[in-house]
């Protein structure tokens, strides 16, 4: 009769356990059953099912004795050594973990492993011996023999049984007993050494990475897809990464450099200067330094080291650790995501100062901010635990459950600053980064070498890094989308090479529609890398490290989309990309040209001799609208009916069932009128401008984005998506594609459980989008449905959906007034954008300034100054007008006063200041359609002599997009926002914010605030690089002439003159000569660019006689094009352009 189980059967039945609390309550479940008397029975029967021996020893809770109970309880006879619940537990684990990734050892692991198996065997030939001893004892005692004389049987037969005993013995490196006493002696021994791996085991079970690998590893294998099985009824091959993916703490952070206590510390960028510079220059203070921080990080709180900045009314303090005489280290106890779900207490360093450097006010604000985090994050940053037999002054860091995002909380009573104070502030606790201070981290230091460490990261950001499925992240600009992506690509790349195993590299890809964004993410990967890959080096390894390459250095200043050969290391093919190339940072139009290499040309354009590149939306401003009728065009901004072709008609899900891949007609006419509202009163003369377009691209032989799309799916349909499947995808800032574009993708991606979407579909002012985020998870899922029911496999979860809520970037005063541009258009376009909860700016900041003067003339005095006497705006502030026109007449009326930027322009970049000039005046709606925003304002408070118009759809559509464009303005600022417009459109804006009180209105006079602020030569420097790097070379120019860097301001005013040339549209005589005009100075300016780089940049000044001559051939001067491309040793294309002239023998 079988003996009746102690615990459920389906306690860890795999359907029950989808989930961390689901696991949590099994364990808690046993750990209440688990008793001294029957932990034996119970092991018996866990024994059965191997991961879950694993998941019990490693994360049961230390309050059950278990190790104790398994030590205490340990077999000391040889006797039935090989039925114990001790012996198979050793052989079970020795068996698990021998290949395992969690054990560096391999070789400790195998002799382990080659012992437990044999013990028993050898344990069993010793007792058998024994038990001959103890019979010649009873026959000695007749009186047969002498007890002196008795020696074990020797062992010299040639059987097998003998010679595998001797191998046995050989392996255990003992010799075989020759005696009783031997004998007796070598099975305690044995044992003893049994009883020793087994503590090993469980010692190494015990160990937080593991313990939560192992937890996520059984939820894994517990969903569906681990036990999804085929048709064919074989299992279907997990995907590589997950089973093994190792917890963020134990991949990509460090555990407190040796010697220091169990306090987390984790330390500001400033701080991590300020010691490398001490470690150079005063290595006395360094060390000083250093040791008080391994002081505090023990848990050494004295009157020293934890002395109050803040006052005692002050529930989260900032203390004060006494270095020596003059030098304090300033920080808080803050509440830093842990492991298993759970928070823990962490010392966070933010400074070290000399005593006069420290103003109590400026800590007592950041206190005073820190209070908004709410009660129970006060209460825990409060909690001190006294460690077990210590002193006093001694305290253990406590752990709690995470607690979810919670808007902040009012603080009365915060300390008033100046703005500089504020902005001090607003570093600090914002945009500052905090890394975990390593023995890694330490070891950089003490070799002077540069190292870039992952920081620490919010539990939110932490859940998406470490989700093991598919997700969408959703989160206004400045949230931190990229970098949850980023970690994770880390963090799956980190836990590969950990592994040291032969299982294939997991093949990521990071894809974006930015080249730049693509560079710069692939820069921080390899630097983050490369710091991680440090740890395992000595100190005497890092100092001769070779010198990381620089990426960003090696182009020097060309645009990167004129750079061919951005990435030598790729493949022309995606088919021949190896095992190397990954991990991938590529766009999504990289990604494709290597798609269609795979393909045959015919299936792009039946004419291949004509066949110009892809349409972009230059070349769509430039050969197709100046060709459409005026009446048609009239008062249509291109980019948005560029956008309505491409992203709609051609690239919305809808136009994959129509039989020419583009909406009909009646389809188009049809379309939800909530979805899709941009146009949606003159849907009737956008199709007759795509018809129009579609005539003119076939004239000219060329394709678009969308017909590039629809070529790639149908040869995936036609001949199956390409073999060499992707692991992992990445897709960010996935608005700026049409949704066809995220069919290709997710063809690529052979992991279901490997997709990670990422946008902000308040952001979708690209051209060539238009995107919904719920529509693109509604045909993500019918993808998989469809896919699902083909292959007759079970249903899927579907991807789940997180929300970065906290910006990183603005104050609460930017952010809160943001916000409610969000709120506004949910409120009347719920379908065109996506529900998130409010964001969150951390600290408090000033209000958006609204100067509402009638007098226009005085207003533009005082943010310009006088014509003679111009104020100049710094390279950290930013004018954003509404388009090119109001950019050039803001020029000719006050000159060049600092940087201005369209709204458009401006996307994707960051200022500390922006100046937001007469948005709503040069706005092409009208007062009538602006004034359907003070519907939002409660009615006891509108004007009962004139109510605001009631909404209509179609009517007000053009309102959706201004408030888009509006919010991308103002989120372009840190830290102030002044708007400047004393229009009747901007006066509505103005009510709204008033009645929320989320701005300051401001007349002139005394009082008001200074907008301009001065800037270094190296910042303006830095400016005009980032700003060429997003194409926008006019104010590159500004920046480099203000920087005093005449070369780099005549590269920018190259690029500048060429980018005017290709505006430059229509087909009249005098557009045409103006064209041809244009790009002949652009041609010169790049030849003379060309000329002085061609010593100190050869590369560079290839690529400006290559540009040259592209210059040259528009302007229709052939032989200096062909001069300049020999120049540029485009031999090809000299030879090309010879040819259609007819030089025949020139060009032999």
């Amino acid at each position: 009769m079988s003996r009746k189980r102690i615990y459920r059967s389906d306690l860890f039945s795999p359907e029950k356990l989808t989930s961390t609390d689901a696991l949590e309550r099994a364990l808690r479940e046993l750990q209440s059953i688990l008793t001294k008397d029957n932990f034996k029975h119970v092991f018996q029967e866990l024994l059965e099912s191997p991961n879950t021996l694993l998941l019990v020893l490693s994360s049961l809770s230390e309050a059950t004795s278990l190790t104790s109970w398994f030590l205490e309880s340990f077999p000391s006879e040889a006797a039935d050594y090989d039925v114990t619940v001790h012996y198979k537990t050793i052989s079970c684990l020795s068996t698990e973990l021998l290949s395992s990734p969690f054990v560096a050892d391999k070789d400790l692991c195998a002799r382990y492993h080659e012992a437990a198996q044999i013990a028993p065997e050898v344990l069993q030939y010793l007792d058998s011996l024994r038990s001959v001893d103890i019979r010649t004892q009873r026959h000695n005692k007749k009186g047969k023999a002498k007890p002196s004389q008795w020696k074990f049987p020797q062992v010299n037969r040639a059987d097998s049984a003998t010679t595998l005993v001797k191998k046995y013995f050989n392996v255990l490196n003992v010799d075989i007993p020759k005696t009783s006493s031997q004998a007796y002696i070598l099975v305690d021994r044995i044992l003893q050494s049994q009883q020793d791996t087994l503590k090993f085991y469980l010692k190494l079970l015990r160990c937080p990475e593991i313990s939560t690998s192992l937890k996520e590893c059984f939820i894994i294998s517990a969903s569906p897809i681990g036990r999804e099985k085929n048709a064919s009824g074989t299992v279907v091959k997990l995907p590589f990464a997950y089973p093994i993916v190792q917890s963020m703490k134990s991949a990509l952070y460090f555990d407190t450099a040796e010697g220091f206590g169990n306090w987390a510390v984790v330390i500001s960028t400033n701080a991590d200067n300020v010691l490398r510079r001490a470690h150079k220059k005063n290595p006395p203070a360094f060390n000083a330094i250093v040791e008080k921080i391994k002081e505090i990080s023990c848990g050494h709180f004295t009157d020293d080291n934890q002395k109050r900045l803040c006052g005692s009314v002050t529930e989260v303090p900032v203390f004060s650790a006494k270095i020596s005489r003059s030098l304090r280290l300033v920080y808080q106890i803050d509440i830093i995501p842990g492991d298993d779900q759970r928070e823990t207490q962490a010392i966070k360093i933010f400074g070290i100062y000399t005593h006069a450097q420290i103003d109590n006010r400026l800590w007592s604000s950041i206190s005073s901010q820190l209070r908004k985090k709410g009660k129970e994050y006060q209460k825990r940053c409060a909690v001190r635990e006294h460690a077990d037999q210590a002193s006093k002054d001694i305290f253990t860091p406590a752990f709690f459950p995470s607690l979810p995002e919670v808007p902040p909380s009012e603080v009365e009573n915060i300390p008033d600053l100046c703005p500089d104070e504020k902005a001090q502030n607003h570093v600090r606790l914002i945009i500052e980064k905090y890394v975990t201070f390593s023995q890694p981290f330490l070891d950089t230091i003490l070799a002077d070498v540069d190292a870039t460490f992952p920081y620490m990261v919010s539990t939110r950001e932490k859940q998406i890094i470490e989700h093991p499925k598919s997700c969408y992240v959703i989160g206004r600009s400045g949230t931190g989308k990229t970098t949850t992506m980023l970690f994770k690509m880390l963090l799956i790349e980190r836990t590969f090479r950990l592994m040291a195993s032969d299982l294939p590299r997991p093949r990521q890809v990071f894809v974006t529609k930015s080249r730049m964004l693509a560079m710069k993410v692939q820069e921080y990967f390899a630097k983050l890398a490369g710091s991680l890959g440090m740890a395992s080096r000595s100190s005497a390894d890092l100092t001769n490290l070779p010198t990381a390459p620089q990426y960003q250095a090696d182009l020097g200043l060309v645009d990167v989309d004129d750079i061919k050969d951005w990435r030598t290391d790729l493949p022309v093919k995606y088919s021949e990309l190896e095992e190397r190339h990954f991990p991938l940072f590529i766009t999504f139009d990289g990604l494709c040209d290597m798609l269609e290499a795979d393909m045959n040309a015919q299936t792009l354009t039946a004419s291949p001799k004509r066949h110009r590149g892809v349409i972009t939306f230059e070349s769509f401003r430039e050969f197709y609208w100046s060709h459409f009728p005026e009446p048609l065009i009239k008062g249509l901004d291109p980019a948005l009916v560029y956008s309505e072709i491409i992203g709609v008609i051609i690239g919305s899900t809808e136009a994959l069932s129509e039989e020419k891949r583009y909406l009909s007609r009646d389809t188009y006419l049809g379309l939800s009128k909530r979805q899709q509202s941009t146009f949606a009163g003159q849907r009737c003369e956008i199709y007759q401008l795509f018809e129009l377009y579609m005539r003119k691209k076939k004239l000219r032989g060329e394709y678009d984005t969308g017909d590039r799309t629809h070529s790639i799916l149908k040869h995936f349909k036609e001949k199956g998506n390409p073999r060499q499947g992707l692991d992992h995808l990445y897709v960010d800032e996935v608005q700026d594609n049409m949704l066809i574009d995220t069919m290709v993708l997710r063809a690529l991606c052979s992991n279901p459980d490997g997709l990670f979407w990422a946008g902000d579909t308040a952001q979708t002012i690209s051209v060539g989008s238009s995107f919904h985020f719920n529509a693109l998870k509604a045909f993500q899922w019918n993808i998989e449905d469809q896919y699902r029911r083909k292959h007759r496999l079970g249903a899927h979860q579907p991807p789940e959906m997180f929300q970065l809520a906290v910006n990183y970037r603005s104050h609460a005063g930017i952010v809160d007034c943001a916000h409610s541009i969000i709120d506004l258009i949910t409120m009347f376009w719920e379908d065109s954008i996506d529900r998130l909860s409010p964001e969150m700016g951390i600290v408090d900041g000033v209000k958006p300034v609204f100067f509402n003067n009638e007098d226009h003339t005085q207003l533009k005095r005082f943010i310009f100054g006088d014509r003679g006497k111009p104020i100049e705006f710094g390279a950290q502030q930013c004018i954003i007008v509404r388009n090119e026109t109001a950019r050039e007449k803001l020029r000719q009326q006050v000159g060049e006063v600092g940087l201005v930027l369209t709204v458009y322009e401006s996307k994707g970049l960051e200022f500390n200041d922006v100046l937001l000039y007469n948005f709503f005046a040069d706005s092409t709606a009208g007062l009538a359609q602006w004034r359907v925003v003070l519907n939002s304002i409660e009615k006891s408070k509108q004007d009962p002599w004139r109510s605001p118009p009631q909404f209509d759809h179609i009517y007000h559509a053009s309102i959706c997009n201004e408030l888009k464009s509006l919010y991308v303005a103002i989120t372009r600022a840190r830290e102030n926002v002044w708007i400047a417009d004393g229009s009747e459109m901007g006066e509505c804006m103005r009510i709204f914010w008033s009645n929320k009180d989320l701005i300051y209105n401001y007349t002139l006079g005394p009082d008001s605030p200074r907008l301009a602020s001065s800037s270094t030569r190296e910042e303006w420097a830095a400016k005009g690089h980032e700003l060429f790097n997003a194409k926008h070379f006019s104010q590159a120019k500004h920046c480099f002439d203000k920087a005093k860097l005449l070369f780099q301001a005549s590269i920018a005013n190259a690029y500048d003159l060429r980018a005017k040339a290709r505006k430059v549209i229509g087909t009249s005589k005098q557009s045409v000569l103006e064209r041809r005009s244009c790009f002949a100075k652009a041609a010169v300016s790049f030849e003379e660019c060309a000329h002085a780089s061609s010593k100190a940049h050869p590369k560079d000044s290839m690529t400006y006689f290559r540009i040259c001559g592209e210059c040259f051939e528009q302007a229709d001067q052939k032989d200096w094009a062909v001069e300049m491309f020999f120049k540029a040793k485009e031999y090809t294309r000299a030879a090309e352009l010879l040819r259609i002239e007819g030089f025949y023998e020139k060009n032999m």
